[in-house]
């Protein structure tokens, strides 16, 4: 009501409504955002949260208003790589987050974005420090690979790096070999086949 019907006119409207919300009045975002749903006015929403989230202020808040925007772009604007590129500058911000994570696979799916992802569990794997911490990255960017790009000799280096850092699993090579067949990985196949008879 305050967004659509206090102020007959809507750019004076939002002019008046948006330093409420950039200086994070929860009152003021609530009526910034009901403006924005009554007049079409996505696309200046999504720049207000981007504005928002390069504010210093705490990195938790940035996320989320990365996020707003990718939802934004995505599911108002329908710009999916402008969505995918938001929800990475969210991620960057808590990298340990995998609900952010979800997110930002699930928006590479999308836009087949599979080169940027990739650099995303590189960078990922890297900063862990836990051996099953990596396992659990690589196997997950494995599955992406493998049923999302259609890649299996791409998810088949993720399951093998794995295979290395936990050698003793053989349900790992068991689908590392399922893979190689997939990918007609010949060379990789002999190899698997031998880790299998010898942990017989």
């Amino acid at each position: 009501a305050l967004a659509s019907g206090a102020f007959a006119d809507v750019e004076g409207a939002w002019e008046r409504l948006t330093p409420f919300m950039l200086a994070g009045d929860a009152a003021g975002e609530t009526a910034v955002r009901e403006l924005a749903a009554a007049h079409n006015l996505g696309r200046p929403l999504a720049n207000l949260y981007l504005l928002r989230a390069q504010q210093p202020e705490a990195p938790a808040d940035a996320a989320r208003d990365w996020m707003h925007a990718a939802r934004i772009y995505e599911r108002d604007l329908g710009e999916p790589r402008e969505a995918l590129e938001a929800a990475l500058r969210a991620l960057a911000l808590d990298m340990n987050n995998r609900e952010l994570l979800g997110e930002v696979d699930r928006m590479a799916v999308t836009t087949s974005s599979w080169e940027r992802l990739s650099r995303v569990y590189s960078k990922l794997i890297e900063q862990a420090h836990e051996r099953d911490t990596k396992a659990e990255l690589l196997l997950r960017h494995a599955e992406i690979l493998e049923r999302g790009a259609a890649d299996p000799a791409s998810a088949l280096e993720c399951v093998l790096k794995v295979c290395k850092l936990v050698p003793e699993r053989d349900d790992l090579l068991k689908r590392a070999e399922t893979l190689a067949i997939a990918a007609g990985s010949h060379g990789e196949l002999v190899v698997i086949y031998e880790k299998l008879a010898a942990n017989a």
